[in-house]
């Protein structure tokens, strides 16, 4: 774990709740929640855009819409090498999922 000195470890352990609660939803396909805990300005590089800059949430959100009653697959998320620094009300946490 990474984060700054004067970081209570309460912070961290929201940080790490909130990001749990993410991943839920995405296993879930809970695209309310992961609205509600994604900024709408949301930057990222996903295997499907080929190396482009995906902006806004609107490409993730067809994830979530994708019919899932054909196939309902049981989902193990496991999180390695997390990090967390804390940047004044700002955090950013990385790790290999």
């Amino acid at each position: 774990l990474n984060s700054t000195t004067m970081t209570d470890k309460s912070d961290i352990n929201d940080i790490r709740l909130s990001n749990a609660a993410l991943l839920k939803s995405i296993a879930n396909g809970d695209w309310q929640t992961y609205s509600l805990l994604v900024d709408d300005r949301i930057t990222c590089f996903e295997p499907e855009a080929c190396g482009k800059l995906v902006k806004g949430k609107l490409f993730h959100k067809h994830y979530f819409e994708l019919d899932k009653s054909s196939e309902q697959i049981q989902r193990n998320e496991t999180i390695c090498d997390e990090a967390i620094r804390i940047m004044g009300d700002t955090a950013l946490v990385t790790y290999v999922r």
